[in-house]
This record gives C-alpha cells, sequence and structure tokens, in this order.
C-alpha cells in the first residue's frame, strides 16, 4: 500500500494551520460584509416575506395566487406581471410569488410541482412551464428587472445544506457561491443576500432536499414529470448543448449584474497553501480572474453575463444536490464525511436529477458547433469555451466525488443501489455523451484508436473516480449475494465499462506514477500536448504525473488519506477473492437452475389429476417456475460476462469454478463452498464473522450435517407449538420408560408385527442416554401447526358428516389401516427399518 503523506516541509508548518484559517475566515468576514454586498452603489435589500404598501399591482398578483387552479393561477399572473409593473413594488411581491409555487418557507406544499405528472395534469403542466421558463413571463417580467435594479433577497440561513453550515461553524473556507453574500442577520445566525436570479434557483434547488419533499421513487421515467422537465429546460436554455445562450433581456450593458465567483479572491486552504498544487493555473498566487470579467475589459459584457449565469446554475445545483455532505478537513485522518445534524441519504429522485445535471454537463462540454471533435482537442479562446474549460472540474468533481463516496458507503446492500451506480458511470464515460456517440450504451463501439487522445485528458484528472471508487464498488459487490439476476447486473455493468484496455492503461500509468520502484510497471511516456475539456494538459503535467494526482487527493481527500493503486497486490488479492466469489455465484446459480429443471422433469404425470385428464400440479405453478427458471438463466449470463471483463480488466486469470459449463453434476459440496470457519483441536466447527455472514445470506453451507443428540431434544421450529412439545415429551418419556423393553422386542420380530412396530416407533439415537437405547414412540409430531390445522379441520367435515364419535371411529381405522398397509409393503420390499 502506498501512502499519500505530506513530506517533512510541510508537516512543520501544521501548527500554522488553525492561525491560516482565522485569516481566511477573517477575510470572508470581510468579504461578506454588509457595505461589500453592492451591486450598484445603493442596493436594494428586500425581506423575504416583508409586508409592502398595498398597489393594484399587488392586489391582483395577490388574487391571481388565490385562483383554485394552477393554470388559472399561471394565466392571472401573467396578466398582472405583463403590465407597466413598478419594480418598487414587485420587488416586495416576487419572494411571495417564489415561495408559493415551491411551498418555501411558510407556504408548503406549495404547487406541488415535484410530484405532477405532465401527461396526467397536462394543462396544469404546459401552463406552469410556459409561465416559469426562462422567455416567460417570471423572468422576463420580474427577475431580469430586479436584476438590473440590484435587487437582493434574504435566503434563510437554515436552509442551507448542512455541509456548508458546518463549515460557517467550524469556521473552514466556505464554496465561492457564497463569496459576498453571508452577512449578520436579525438574530444570531447570519442571512444570505441574493440577487433575484439567484433567489429563484435557490429555492428551486432546495425544493428536492427539503423536509416537506418525501422521498419517492417517481421519476423512472424523468421527462414523464414535470420539475425534471422543468429542470432540463433551464439546463438547455442556460447550458445550450450548441450554440451560445441568449442575453438577458431588458438588462443594462453595464457592471450592474453580480461578478463571476471566479472573479473574486481565491483564498487557499492550508493543505492547498503548503502542497501549492491546484487543478486550475493561476494568473496570480492569491487571486484568480473570472473569465467573465476578463471579457469585461475587453467590453463585452453581454458575454460575461452569459457565463454567470450559466456558472451560477451548476453552482447552485452542485451546493444543494450534491453538497449535503463533505470531508472533514480538519479532524479527519481516514476518509469521512462531515456528518451533518439531520443528514440522510439521497432520494431516488434527488439522483436522478443529478444525473440528468451530469449527462448535460458533459454534452455541454463535448459538443461545439464548429468542430465535431469534444471541446477538449479546443484552444477554447472563447468565453464558451472557457467556461466548458472549467465548468466541471471547478464546480462538480469536489462535491459529486464526496456525494458518491457517502452514498456508497451508506446504502444498505440491496438492488436499490442502481441509481447511484449508474450515476458513477454515467460521469465516468464523457464519450458517451458527444456529437458522434450513438447513445447505445454498447462501451465496444468506442473507437479504441482515438481513446487515449481523445480522452486521457480528462481521465487523468478525475483519476480517483476511476480507482479510489472503483475499489468501494468492488469491496460492496463481494459482500451481498451475486446469485441476483440485479445484483449480477449491476456487477455486469461496471465490469463492461470499464473493461476497456487503453483506459486501464491510463489508470496503470497514474499507478506508476505514485511510486515507480514499488511497482514494477512500464514507465510513464509522455508525448505531445494533451488537451481536456477541464483544464490543458501541457508536456510538463503530463511528466508531473504524480503533482497532477495528489492534486486530486488533496482537493477530494482528507489529508491523512491512504491511496491505494489500483494494480497494487493488495487490491489485486480482493479482487481475486471477488472473483471467487463471483465464481461459486456462478456454479450455485448453474445448480439451482439444473434442479428447478430436474424437479419440474419429475413432476410431470405425478399427480392423480392426471388419471382424470385435468392435467398435473406443477402446471398451476408453471408461471413461478418460468419466473425462477428465467432469472437463474439471466444471473448465469450476467455472472458469465462479469467474470470474463472483470479477469481481462486487471489481467487476472479466471477462476476454474467459473469455466465450470459442461452439464455433469456440480454439486458443491468441495471444501471450497464451505462458510469461512476454525476448525478446533476437539473437532468443534467454529463459524468466523464472515462464515456467519455466509451462512445466513446462503452463500455456502455444510453438506451432510446430522443432529448427534436426542432428536426429542430439538429446538422447538416456528411451525411447532413450544407447550404442545414441552407436554408431548413429558408424555412420551412416561410411555418409553415403561414400555421400553416391550417396544425393543417387537420391533425385533420379523413379521407383520415387527414391521408395524417399526412403523410406528423411532430408531434408537446415538445418544448416551439409557432409554434412548431402546426403540421409542415419539409425539412431537402432534405438536406440529399443520397437524392440528388439517386434523381439526378433516374432523369437523367428517363430525359434520357423520356425526362426531363415527368420525373419531373412522379416523382411528384409516389411521391402523394405513400404518397395516405400509409395514406389508416394506415387509415385501425386506426394508429392515423404516423412519
Amino acid at each position: 500500500m502506498s501512502s499519500y503523506l505530506l513530506n517533512s516541509s510541510t508537516i512543520k508548518r501544521e501548527d500554522q494551520q488553525l492561525h491560516d484559517r482565522d485569516i481566511f475566515y477573517d477575510s470572508v468576514q470581510q468579504v461578506v460584509s454588509p457595505s461589500s454586498v453592492q451591486r450598484s452603489s445603493n442596493p436594494i435589500v428586500q425581506q423575504s416575506g416583508a409586508q409592502s404598501t398595498r398597489t393594484p399591482s399587488s392586489d391582483s398578483i395577490e388574487q391571481a395566487l388565490l385562483k383554485p387552479s394552477y393554470h388559472e393561477k399561471c394565466q392571472a399572473l401573467t396578466s398582472a406581471l405583463s403590465g407597466n409593473l413598478n419594480i418598487r413594488n414587485i420587488q416586495h411581491q416576487y419572494s411571495t410569488i417564489v415561495q408559493k409555487i415551491f411551498g418555501f418557507g411558510q407556504y408548503p406544499p406549495g404547487w406541488r410541482i415535484e410530484v405532477t405528472h405532465k401527461l396526467k395534469s397536462k394543462r396544469d403542466s404546459d401552463a406552469i412551464l410556459a409561465f416559469l421558463h426562462p422567455t416567460g413571463p417570471l423572468f422576463t417580467h420580474v427577475i431580469y428587472k430586479l436584476l438590473a435594479e440590484a435587487v437582493v433577497f434574504e435566503f434563510p440561513y437554515n436552509c442551507l445544506p448542512g455541509a456548508t453550515k458546518k463549515r460557517v461553524e467550524e469556521r473552514l473556507p466556505l464554496p465561492e457561491l457564497y463569496n459576498g453574500k453571508l452577512v449578520p442577520g436579525h438574530t444570531s445566525q447570519p442571512v444570505v443576500l441574493l440577487d433575484a436570479f439567484e433567489y429563484y434557483f435557490f429555492v428551486f434547488a432546495h425544493k428536492m432536499v427539503s423536509s416537506s419533499t418525501k422521498a419517492q421513487e417517481l421519476y423512472l421515467e424523468p421527462s414523464d414529470w414535470l420539475y425534471p422537465t422543468l429542470l432540463d429546460t433551464y439546463l438547455q436554455y442556460f447550458l445550450p448543448k450548441t450554440g451560445i445562450p441568449d442575453a438577458v433581456p431588458n438588462l443594462p450593458v453595464s457592471n450592474k449584474h453580480p461578478q463571476s465567483p471566479l472573479n473574486t479572491p481565491r483564498i487557499q486552504t492550508p493543505l492547498s497553501r503548503r502542497l501549492g498544487l491546484g487543478l486550475l493555473k493561476q494568473t496570480t498566487p492569491q487571486f484568480s480572474r473570472s473569465l467573465s470579467s476578463q471579457h469585461h475589459t475587453q467590453d463585452s459584457n453581454v458575454d460575461g453575463d452569459i457565463m454567470w449565469r450559466s456558472e451560477r446554475i451548476v453552482q447552485i445545483l452542485a451546493e444543494f444536490w450534491m453538497g449535503q455532505t463533505s470531508l472533514d478537513l480538519s479532524t479527519s485522518t481516514d476518509f469521512r464525511f462531515a456528518a451533518s445534524p439531520g443528514e440522510t441519504l439521497p432520494s431516488h429522485d434527488l439522483i436522478m436529477l443529478v444525473r440528468m445535471l451530469i449527462k448535460h454537463l458533459h454534452m455541454f462540454v463535448n459538443t461545439c458547433d464548429s468542430n465535431p471533435l469534444p471541446s477538449h482537442q479546443q484552444n477554447a479562446q472563447t468565453t464558451l469555451g472557457s467556461l466548458k474549460k472549467l465548468l466541471v472540474p471547478r464546480y462538480i468533481q469536489k462535491p459529486l466525488y464526496a456525494f458518491l463516496k457517502h452514498s456508497i458507503e451508506k446504502w444498505p446492500l440491496d438492488t436499490s443501489f442502481r441509481p447511484i451506480l449508474e450515476t458513477w458511470l454515467t460521469f465516468i464515460q464523457p464519450w458517451r455523451y458527444t456529437v458522434n456517440a450513438t447513445g447505445s450504451g454498447d462501451e465496444s463501439k468506442i473507437n479504441l484508436d482515438d481513446f487515449m487522445r481523445l480522452w486521457e485528458g480528462f481521465v487523468r484528472p478525475n483519476s480517483l473516480f476511476y480507482t479510489v471508487i472503483l475499489q468501494d464498488v468492488l469491496s460492496r459487490f463481494s459482500r451481498i449475494d451475486l446469485s441476483s439476476s440485479k445484483m449480477a447486473f449491476q456487477l455486469h455493468r461496471v465490469c463492461k465499462v470499464l473493461n476497456i484496455d487503453e483506459l486501464m492503461s491510463i489508470l496503470k500509468d497514474v499507478d506508476v506514477s505514485v511510486s515507480a520502484s514499488l511497482y514494477p510497471y512500464p514507465e510513464l511516456h509522455t508525448t505531445g500536448l494533451y488537451t481536456t475539456g477541464y483544464g490543458d494538459l501541457t508536456e510538463g503535467h503530463v511528466g508531473d504525473a504524480q503533482s497532477l494526482l495528489f492534486s486530486q487527493i488533496s482537493n477530494l481527500e482528507s489529508p491523512l488519506f491512504d491511496y491505494r493503486p489500483l494494480f497494487s497486490d493488495e487490491v489485486l488479492y480482493q479482487v481475486r477473492i471477488l472473483l471467487q466469489e463471483m465464481a461459486n455465484a456462478h456454479l450455485r446459480v448453474k445448480t439451482l437452475k439444473q434442479s428447478l429443471q430436474s424437479k419440474q422433469s419429475a413432476n410431470q404425470n405425478s399427480s392423480i389429476l392426471s388419471f382424470i385428464g385435468l392435467g398435473t400440479i406443477s402446471e398451476f405453478n408453471d408461471a413461478q417456475t418460468s419466473a425462477d427458471n428465467k432469472e437463474y438463466s439471466t444471473a448465469e449470463k450476467w455472472l458469465e460476462t462479469s467474470i470474463a471483463d472483470l479477469s481481462n480488466m486487471l489481467r487476472l486469470p479466471v477462476p476454474e469454478a467459473a469455466a465450470c459449463s459442461s452439464t455433469e453434476s456440480m454439486s458443491g459440496s468441495g471444501s471450497d463452498t464451505l462458510p469461512d470457519h476454525i476448525a478446533k483441536a476437539d473437532g468443534r466447527v467454529e463459524l468466523t464473522a464472515l462464515g456467519r455472514y455466509q451462512v445466513l445470506n446462503g452463500l455456502r453451507k455444510f453438506q451432510n450435517i446430522e443432529y448427534q443428540c436426542d432428536p426429542e431434544l430439538q429446538p422447538v421450529r416456528s411451525y411447532e407449538s413450544d407447550v404442545g412439545v414441552i407436554q408431548l415429551y413429558k408424555l412420551s418419556c412416561a410411555i418409553n420408560k415403561k414400555y421400553g423393553e416391550w417396544f425393543a422386542q417387537q420391533c425385533d420380530n420379523d413379521g407383520l408385527i415387527g414391521y408395524i412396530a417399526r412403523r410406528l416407533l423411532n430408531k434408537p439415537s446415538k445418544s448416551s442416554s439409557t432409554l434412548s437405547k431402546y426403540p421409542r414412540l415419539s409425539l412431537r409430531f402432534m405438536a406440529n401447526y399443520y397437524f392440528l390445522g388439517y386434523g381439526f379441520l378433516g374432523y369437523l367435515v367428517m363430525s359434520c358428516a357423520l356425526g362426531r364419535l363415527p368420525a373419531v371411529v373412522i379416523a382411528t381405522v384409516l389411521f391402523l389401516l394405513y400404518i397395516v398397509i405400509m409395514a406389508a409393503v416394506d415387509m415385501a420390499r425386506g426394508t429392515s427399518w423404516s423412519d
């Protein structure tokens, strides 16, 4: 294992860490002081929900919000907002409109946009989409006008993500989104001052993480629901796949619009300052000028404003949807997430929205009108090109990494893990989201000749997503039952996506860069110039691959994180164990499939119904049998391909059990199928923690286990009455104690009497008890719930038909007749003892 540790020179400066943080926090307080939150010379601060003087326009807006249906609300609001409104009046109503739409603050549940199905509520959905469209009435007549007047609104501190609040309380560096926005509030807590555009998207993003939104699984088809459609509309408009975003209408060309976050001082954390590493180049040691501000100097304020909106939307969505967890960089010595109060796992619907965002960003970065190649191959001299280069690594990489790590670590070991897995696979496959991508999901169709030329610039700066998270995912699969077809399919998806030779070559070179002396792999070759949509990889950067890797670790992981190379002996050993588990699961599935088929064949023509032309009982279970057979066949196919892909991916041999594909007997009775255990000197076996897990989940079991104590003392089953077992055991002991020797004499008889006795009595047990040496009578079967239920039902039917006494007599006669017939059959067969 290779540990990523700080060098001796940086360790000596560890005592300055707290002092550096205090300096940073003091600088942030200066930046966010009320005097610095000015977007014009005299900005207007509007409190959320503040009362205002009533005017005709405000009355019409209030009346519009009281309409019974949503489409009527939209029509009335459109009419009210389309008139000649005084901006000083509408600013008091704006926050109320937004809060009532999304059910924010004191207005839950709002218009219930997140649970509205477009097909079931088509009229309302169309009206809401038109009203909230970026070119609709709310943006055109309100938001853009408020932007021009530099009006700001208060967003509650309590509604911020838990990780952000934790950073504020611990005086840690905050995300760039909050630069110039946190100010002291009326209470002890600060407030966030936002312009109209930011306020709308803060409330929009907060809707999916608020406590009022129930965790549901609605967005199986996101395009059918209103909220995902609205999200897609905003992404398509502000981050278009082709062309450039439209300029803000009615916004004067001036410096009134807020600064891009890239234009604010970039204050480094103590860790990054000590390492001197970073994914982004800086024009000065302490500051990185905004791309939009660079265009301001070139008299292109419109382009700067376009970039500001695009940046803001990505920042806000990443902050609320992926920023609920973060790395605790202050106290952690290993990777741990800062558990903030009320922190929970993301919902299924939220994960689907995050995946939508990642897909769109890949398309946004990898497309260009003039050149079909990804933007990784362009010089990116324009504002939009520069935005594409920096958008994902600056605003998405870190929160997404924490989001995925936390979810993979905490998610239950069941099939609901699929959305998280697909979100990770979406991010690490940017080649699927290009102009030339087919969208078929078949990774084998990738042009492998151009893979390294096109995508090495993405893989290297994001190598931890391929190595560290992959190890976490494979570790998770080693703890679940892979014989399930759904689990096997998830494993198949991982192995198929990553089974690309060129990709593995890049990741192996990353491992080489850690320590070439410890890992004897081929030398890292660097030729030419690599360009990426996430920053240029010049010849010097590629040559200094170790610095690039350490830059990722310092940015994404905790200071003392132990980096384990993917191709190290330790990791490969764990993968070999997983391969063996996959092979055992493959063998187990084939065995179950063959057993099911044999059982199905044996049931044919074995029923009494077949004699009267009604078919067989198995036909009534045909649907269930077919479903089980399909389940086993599917799991067998996915496991077979997964074993081949994973073995080829890491160049490991295929386990022998996986190569067993003939129809020969596969009983699985070998020692490799036994649970993990420790054999004691006295012959006893003790299960380990892994062995107990294997037994409880049916992964492995012991063969030919016999109960060697008194059978009457076996534990009470779930289908037995504990009181009946105890009382019948006492009665049996009394009878056996009195008639034990006589029972033995009758069982030694070679005639029909002896066979009847052996039918009624149990064999002597191997217990050391004196009574157990004789044949004995066992009445425990009478404590069985099934026996009691069927016996009472039969007695009830017979007593209704024949009377109580005749029913008892006939039942007794039938029982004795059955015993005599079966004893005669045993005598004819020469059976020595029948259990």
